[in-house]
């Protein structure tokens, strides 16, 4: 044990040799780990965190969160299981996982579902062939979309699996491979699941028995600072009606025709109480219920950023929010819902929105309190207000309640009902299972909200059909699962349609170019599924010719442009311009990334140092003329064609936001052109260096060169030192002289 310990000591002293030793250790330990991890990963995996309480800009990017998956046709298992862009070719992996799914699709979901495609019959009942379900992990039968880009409007929709044999015959649930031609989309309680074949007659899928529809299906109209003119919603509201809504959510905000003290929120070009009275007499007379949305604590904006108004924020610096608190909050908005309420005397229900309310509690009055009773407290005394002042059902948006308990939630019970609103494709993801429990033991009635376009990117000018359609699907299918959770059940969905992100965004999809995406939503939760033998009322409801060929293809054509591409409907030539816009966006892109990348004679940096031959610039500008006809033109036609919908206001907003800032860029990009070809003499190289990289020492010229560093000596091992004799004792003269 001793020489142990000795070696020990001495091997310790040796640094490198011991630390290293340590590293190696490490390193082994790691890769073991590793490896076992990915040999056994489920006994790693620690329980989903649900993504809850998260607003909508959170469903719309790609923000690396996982999202809650859950085993197919049970609903709400949240177990993980592959990440969402995991190779598809992980045998091992995959076939436990596949197999897994297979079981619990077994148990679970007993409806069976066809593909047929070359005489080969595929079944989900476990018969014939087996099933095997999407790698996403998700909820069986459920079409989603696969490699979704942000903010991109085109994109070339890949093959799920990059190698077919890798799954054998597996489904590929709501992005087809195109051997497989047009898909039908479906619900989740359907039992059938049938595709037409290019060559092939079209074979209908049949619905459900009994296909889960909404007792109230509403249209949001999202009006903040673009209002579609007067005469175009009447002319979009029959058909709305025939399509199979039930009422309208009316989100005025700055263009309702404030009074008295808020008459400076209305903007200039705001509806006035004729027009108001107008479309509310239409859906009266049409059976369409109006129901008024009036915003009374977060997405407070368009009140909160005016001086008048500012010192009533609930941070100082930030206009989304208002003090529920301050002692001048309940007269303003108490004044807000009078005025909107006088106009909407027929209403039995009206919405406070709250939701979003990012700095609740960060003003004095209310720093003291807990977060979530100044939230409960303010909305209890609104809706408190409504329903003794004007006998209507208050609504509110529920993200503010995802994170409550129920104890928190049940002052709430009896004086609102929630409006669940989720726009992603996997509802699930921001609602589980566990949520709809806590809601469901607290509110006897709950609505939910799907959206038709304003969900996907801020800057979007049209929306993606297909990703609205799953996500109207999917809701579907949430509905139905979760209302046997509710003592009342749901009370309807509402297809919300954003103009807007917030009341400081520029606009997105305007209406007219979200109506066939509206149209394909309405129609679907209306019946509560989409499939091929509705196509026909669509495109008839779109005023598009009749033709042999009534095809829908959302896997080729998400956006509707080849399928829409002879339709008449009420603002079909801007929807038509949306898509020139798209086609322009991307070559004028490529032709700057041409210009000033991959050409080499007019980069920013010739342009910063004049060094351009005139040859070289007209060679790389030869497109430049093109493009900026194309644009020039494209102005005046969005014009003319917003004008069917808008006042000039929008027109030219829409404008300057889509169409000059590709204008203006061109026309720099010229006068640079034209500037560096007046050089007729140039300056010899080396070019003198950036000024900000000189500050940073690159470019700069070396000072007195250092002295060159000394020979360097062998490096020899130092003699051990020997202690010098102590010659002032006694003992140490002795010892000096040679005496013991």
């Amino acid at each position: 044990m001793n020489l142990f310990i000795q070696f020990l000591a001495k091997f310790v002293r040796r640094k490198t040799a011991f630390w290293g030793l340590i590293t190696g250790l490490l390193i082994f330990l790691l890769c073991a780990y590793s490896a076992n991890y990915n040999k056994h990963p489920s006994s790693f995996r620690e329980p989903s965190e649900p993504v809850v309480g998260l607003h909508k800009r959170l469903q719309t990017i790609d923000n690396g969160l996982e999202p809650v998956q859950f085993v197919p046709g049970v609903p709400g298992h949240n177990a993980r299981f592959a990440a969402p862009n995991k190779a598809p070719n992980h045998s091992e992996m995959e076939v436990d996982k596949v197999a897994f799914f297979k079981e619990e699709a077994e148990k679970h979901n007993p409806h069976a579902y066809h593909v047929r495609n070359k005489g080969v019959e595929y079944r989900g009942d476990g018969e014939n062939k087996p099933l095997q379900i999407m790698e996403q992990g998700r909820e069986a039968n459920v079409p989603q979309v696969i490699g979704m880009d942000e903010n991109v409007e085109f994109r070339n929709p890949n093959s799920l699996y990059s190698n077919q044999n890798d799954m054998g015959n597996a489904v590929h649930l709501g992005q087809m491979d195109s051997r497989l031609g047009a898909p039908v989309y479906y619900n989740q309680g359907m039992g059938n699941n049938d595709f037409i074949h290019q060559g092939f007659p079209l074979e209908n899928s049949t619905p459900d028995p009994k296909p889960y529809v909404a007792k109230n299906r509403l249209v949001h109209f999202d009006l903040k600072g673009a209002p579609p003119t007067v005469a175009y919603l009447k002319k979009i509201l029959p058909t709305l009606k025939q399509q199979g809504a039930t009422g309208i959510l009316w989100e005025w905000e700055d263009t309702f025709p404030f009074s008295g003290r808020l008459a400076s929120v209305a903007t200039s070009n705001h509806y006035t109480v004729d027009d108001v009275q107008e479309l509310l007499a239409l859906c009266n007379e049409l059976g369409l219920e109006s129901i008024p949305l009036v915003q009374t604590f977060g997405h407070m904006e368009f009140i909160l950023k005016l001086e008048q108004f500012k010192h009533l924020r609930d941070n100082e610096n930030m206009p989304e929010s208002i003090c529920p608190c301050h002692e001048e909050t309940m007269p303003l908005i108490t004044d807000m819902i009078s005025q909107v309420m006088k106009q909407h005397k027929n209403a039995r229900y009206l919405h406070i929105g709250c939701d979003e309310v990012y700095h609740l509690g960060t003003c004095p009055p209310c720093m003291d309190q807990p977060r979530n009773k100044i939230f409960v407290n303010h909305v209890t005394r609104l809706a408190s207000h409504v329903k003794s002042n004007y006998g209507v059902q208050p609504i509110i948006w529920d993200d503010m309640l995802r994170n409550f308990m129920e104890d928190e939630m049940m002052p709430l019970a009896e004086v609102v009902e929630p409006m669940v609103w989720v726009y992603a494709e996997d509802v699930y993801r921001f609602m589980p299972s566990f949520t709809w429990d806590r809601f469901a033991s607290v509110f006897p009635y709950i609505w939910t909200a799907s959206a038709f376009k304003g969900a996907h990117g801020e800057t979007l000018v049209v929306p993606d059909a297909k990703r609205h359609l799953v996500n109207n699907l999917n809701w579907i299918n949430v509905m139905k699962e979760q209302e046997s959770k509710l003592k009342g059940g749901f009370k309807g969905i509402v297809i919300t349609g954003w103009q807007r992100f917030d009341h400081f965004a520029v606009l997105c999809e305007l209406l007219p170019a979200g109506l066939p995406s509206l149209f394909l939503d309405l129609q679907t939760v209306s019946h509560g599924y989409f499939n091929q033998s509705l196509v026909p009322d669509f495109l008839q409801s779109l005023n598009c010719p009749r033709t042999t060929d009534q095809v829908l293809n959302l896997d080729s054509d998400n956006f509707l442009f080849n399928a829409l591409s002879w339709c008449y409907f009420p603002g079909s030539n801007f929807f038509r311009i949306t898509e020139k816009l798209i086609m322009l966006e991307h070559e004028v892109e490529d032709f700057f990334k041409k210009v000033e990348k991959k050409k080499g004679w007019f980069t920013q940096y010739n342009r910063d140092h004049h060094f351009g031959s005139s040859f070289r610039i007209d060679e790389v500008m030869e497109d430049w003329s093109r493009f900026q006809h194309e644009t020039a033109s494209l102005m005046k036609a969005a014009k003319n064609a917003l004008a069917e919908v808008f006042d000039y206001h929008t027109q030219g907003e829409w404008v300057e936001q889509k169409l000059y800032p590709i204008y203006r860029k061109l026309s720099q990009l010229r006068q640079e052109a034209d500037d560096l070809k007046e050089e007729k003499v140039w300056q010899k190289r080396p070019f003198p260096i950036a000024k900000s990289l000189l500050g940073m020492g690159i470019g700069v010229p070396p000072t007195t060169p250092p002295p060159p560093p000394p020979p360097s000596q062998p490096t020899q091992r130092p003699k051990r030192r020997v202690q010098s004799p102590d010659l002032y004792s006694s003992k140490g003269r002795l010892k000096a002289l040679g005496h013991r």
